[in-house]
């Protein structure tokens, strides 16, 4: 009897022991903060996936007549007065010579895009400023739509526009 009760605590103390083994652990999890002092600019588009701040995106479909909607999102703290201007270049054809003008480029709120009429950045549209020292942020909605065109006579293939926006001090 004595016997079979010291076989059976041995397996006990061993099961037992196995609950308590060494067990593997994941490996720790971590954070990252990041803070700026001073100056600092962050801008960029939202992508299809809702992304903020890219600075490359691509839609497809853009020749659709209902356009395509981008937004352009900014985060500022400078000590001189910015201005935030953008270009849109025709679509053209992969080989550089037939294009469909931009039909109409329209804020989500609205309101007309004033452009510059002079200048090194003549003919870009105003996407946002700030006019002296400070912080801002803002966003803008647009939607770009090609101009009419026929496409039974455009020369097929892929048609692509470039949107460019700079960030200059006055």
């Amino acid at each position: 009897m004595k016997k079979n009760l010291i076989v059976i605590a041995l397996v006990l103390l061993i099961a037992m022991g196995g609950l308590f083994a060494d067990v593997d652990l994941p490996d720790e999890v971590k954070a990252t903060l990041v803070g700026t002092v001073g100056e600092y600019l962050e801008h960029g588009f939202d992508d299809e996936n809702g992304e903020q701040y890219q600075t490359g995106v691509q839609f497809s479909n853009a020749l659709d007549s209902a356009g395509v909607t981008l937004i352009y999102r900014y985060k500022i703290n400078y000590d001189t007065a910015v201005q935030i201007g953008m270009s849109i270049s025709d679509f053209m054809h992969t080989d550089n010579v037939a294009s469909i003008p931009i039909g109409s480029v329209v804020r989500g709120d609205d309101a007309p895009f004033t452009t510059w009429t002079s200048g090194d950045f003549a003919n870009y549209y105003k996407m946002g400023e700030m006019t002296g020292p400070g912080t801002t942020s803002g966003k803008v909605t647009f939607t770009v739509t090609a101009g009419e065109f026929d496409e039974a006579e455009q020369k097929p293939g892929k048609y692509t526009s470039n949107i460019s926006v700079v960030v200059f001090t006055e």
